[in-house]
Parts: C-alpha cells; structure tokens; sequence
C-alpha cells in the first residue's frame, strides 16, 4: 500500500507567486482529500484560517486505510489540520464586500462535503460532488455514497440558475443542465441498485442487468462507480426507497 507524499515546495508556495500583493486570509477544504485539502499546511503558516466540516478535521487526523485504493493516508501534524470546523447549518465568511457561502451536504463524496458559494459571482465550487465527465467516486473509506451524493447534487441544483458557474474537481466549469444530468444519473443507478437488494439479487445480477447502459457513452467506465455504489449504499438499504428526485 501507498502513503500519501508530501505536497512538492513549488505547489506549496505556488499563492506567493500569484497573489502576491494580496493577503491570504482563509481556505476552505470542501473535503479531506488530498487534492483539497494538501495546502492546508502553507495556508496555516502565512497566518490564514483553514474552514472545513468536523468530519474532514476527523479524518485527516487519523489514518485512513483506502482499501479501494490500495492506499493508507496517514495522520496529518496539527499544523496541516483545519482550525475552524463546524457541523452543521450554513456558514458565511466576509469576501469582497458580500460574503461566501459554505454548507455541508452530509454523505455524499464523503460524509465531509461542502459547497462553496460566491453569491454576487454567481459561481458555485462543487469540487467532487460534481463529476461532468466521469462517473463520480463514491468513497467507501468515508462514508460516501450514491443517494447521498444524488441528494447533494439536488441541493447545488437548487442553488443555481441558468447563468451559475459550477466549479468540479477537474475540467471546465459547467452550468445547472450538468448538475440535473448527473443528479438524474445517479438517481436512476441507485434506485437499481434499491431493486436489486429488494429482490435479494447478487452484485453479479446488478451488473447483468447494465444498471448503467444508457449513462456509459457520457461518463465511461462503471466498475468503480458501481462496485463503490452498491457496497456503501447497503449501509443505507432502509433509506433507499426514500430517495427523492
């Protein structure tokens, strides 16, 4: 198994470069993965807060074995911790004049997830909840999954209107018609996979019937997407019926 390396000094120090004439005053993880979460340290050092969910300080303090991965994350030093966390509720930070807006959408990605909202911008950062191009991860180390993050990406929907930018972990930024698809994406998927356990159907049966079949030529290759779907969502095998669209 892999450990986590640590973030290289040019990506650590890349913000001097590029803000340099302005202060760094807070960084919001909107959740403990790496991807969002590795500057915290730099952040911390030039004296700016680091905003993240009670569950992300949670897990980047503990060691995380990511069987699906085939990596174990060790536990961050205190100084790459978030130093202000919440639990629930919307949160608000001054910004420009107007404030950001940062909400936790509870299980989804992972049980950390946040959106970030810049209302007068009208730009919503959605990191991996919102996933145009690829099925999402669903990850099993965090208690991710899939009626969760349909949720979410209902809550993000409701947020937008036809001029909102929302922001993914990777690729362009997408409008509300991408968040609805993958919304109606992953409904669709876990409400086959609510069948399939309803009627005691193996993983083998799911996959036979193609759960995904008319998802594939937008978002590519299921396997991981159904494997991490139908093992977290038999944590939620009484809510599955209760998912809404």
């Amino acid at each position: 198994m892999a450990v986590r390396p640590p973030m290289p000094r040019s990506c650590r120090n890349c913000w001097l470069r590029i803000f340099r004439k302005h202060r760094l005053r807070a960084v919001i993880n909107t959740h403990w993965h790496w991807a969002q979460s590795g500057f915290n340290a730099a952040a911390r050092k030039a004296g700016a807060d680091v905003l993240a969910h009670e569950y992300t300080k949670l897990w980047l303090s503990t060691e995380v074995n990511s069987r699906w991965e085939g990596r174990v994350y060790k536990p961050q030093p205190a100084a790459s911790l978030p130093n202000k966390t919440f639990y629930s509720g919307p949160q608000s930070l001054p910004f420009g004049g107007g404030a950001v807006e940062y909400v936790h959408l509870g299980q989804a990605h992972t049980d950390g997830d946040v959106y970030v909202r810049f209302p007068e911008e009208n730009i919503i950062v959605a990191a991996d909840i919102v996933s145009p191009t690829k099925y999402p991860i669903v990850d099993s180390a965090s208690n991710g999954w899939l009626g969760g993050m349909q949720g979410a990406l209902r809550t993000i929907a409701a947020r937008c209107d036809a001029n909102t930018k929302v922001i993914p972990a990777v690729g362009a930024p997408v409008g509300v018609d991408a968040v609805k698809s993958q919304q109606d994406m992953c409904y669709s998927v876990v409400s086959r996979i609510g069948e399939n356990y309803y009627k005691g159907g193996t993983f083998d049966e799911l996959l036979a019937s193609k759960p995904t079949k008319e998802f594939d030529s937008r978002y590519g290759d299921p396997a991981l997407f159904l494997k991490q779907s139908y093992e977290t969502a038999w944590y939620h095998v009484n809510e599955i019926r209760r998912v809404a669209r």
